[in-house]
Formats: C-alpha cells, structure tokens, sequence
C-alpha cells in the first residue's frame, strides 16, 4: 500500500476501511508496516497496528518493522512498536488477571 509508505494517513486509513490487507508484502517481503516503520510514519504505523498489522512478521532476511525503525533511527516509531500489544493480546490479559482473582477468591473461601 503505497499510500502507507508515503506517510499518507487518510488515504491508508480509506484504504484499510476498503479491504486493503494490512499484511500484504511487497516483491522482497517486505510489509507495509516495514515500510512505514523505515520511512518513520509514526501515525501511519499506529493506524496499521492497530487495523491488524503484524508487528511481528518477518521478511524472507529474518527482519521484522522494529528492526528497521531501529536501523533507521526512528526512535517515535521504535517506541511505538515495542510498547504496542494488540487487541487480542489485551483481551487475553484481561482474561488472565480475571482468571487469577477467581482463583484467589476460590482458594480464600476454601481456607474459611
């Protein structure tokens, strides 16, 4: 998706509302996220992880986006990248740390 890589933000998020596969890759492997990571779209990044882009793909080199804002120098988007957990990724945590308080109030009213 071009539009990503140029920093367009507009024309990326109307695309994804379309269909655009936040996971497509160019000739090399490469994601779109990659591309936006290396150019240092910090709002176009955001706009893919949170759309569904895998922060974590790696191209057929063994390199992910965090690697390339990294090598960049994109330190907004490097942040950006290390600190994003996706929806799914929330979902799950907020499921565990309910999961652990019933526990514990099930082991508390065992103990009385």
């Amino acid at each position: 998706m071009l539009a990503a890589y140029n920093g367009r933000e507009e024309a990326s998020q109307f695309l994804i509302s379309q269909g655009a596969d936040v996971n497509s890759t160019d000739q090399e492997g490469n994601s779109i996220l990659m591309g936006a990571a290396f150019k240092g779209h910090v709002r176009v990044v955001e706009i893919l992880l949170n759309a569904g882009a895998d922060k974590n793909y790696k191209n057929p080199k063994g390199q992910n986006a965090f690697q390339f804002s990294n090598m960049f120098g994109r330190a907004e988007v490097t942040n950006l990248l290390s600190g994003f957990k996706s929806s799914r990724s929330k979902r799950f945590l907020t499921f565990f740390k309910s999961w652990i308080l019933y526990v514990v109030q099930l082991t508390k009213g065992e103990k009385q």
